[in-house]
């Protein structure tokens, strides 16, 4: 699992990779700069939920890895749970209940 802060190990980093190498038909051509060259976010992120009343904090979120377009930026979230770095629990929600 990511430290404390939700940074990536190298370890980790390179779990992404072999996932998107078996996952990710190539070569993978961002839609904006229509370069192939994706990094992978130091960081795990979240979405902010948001409720009726403004920005809900404190309940279920979605961990996400960020592929990252070396040229332009455009970034990809990839769900953490689903690569592994997170273990399946009460992290996200299965859609498929």
């Amino acid at each position: 699992m990511p430290d404390l802060h939700g940074k990536l190990s190298d370890d980790e980093k390179d779990k992404v990779v072999s996932w998107l190498k078996e996952k990710w038909k190539g070569p993978v051509i961002c839609p904006y700069s229509k370069d192939s060259e994706w990094i992978i976010g130091e960081y795990i992120v979240a979405p902010i939920n948001y409720s009726k009343k403004g920005i809900f904090v404190g309940g279920e979120d979605s961990p996400q890895v960020m592929v990252v377009c070396k040229n332009c930026g455009h970034t990809v979230f990839l769900n953490a749970v689903i690569l592994g770095l997170f273990p399946p629990g009460g992290e996200v929600s299965d859609a498929r209940k």
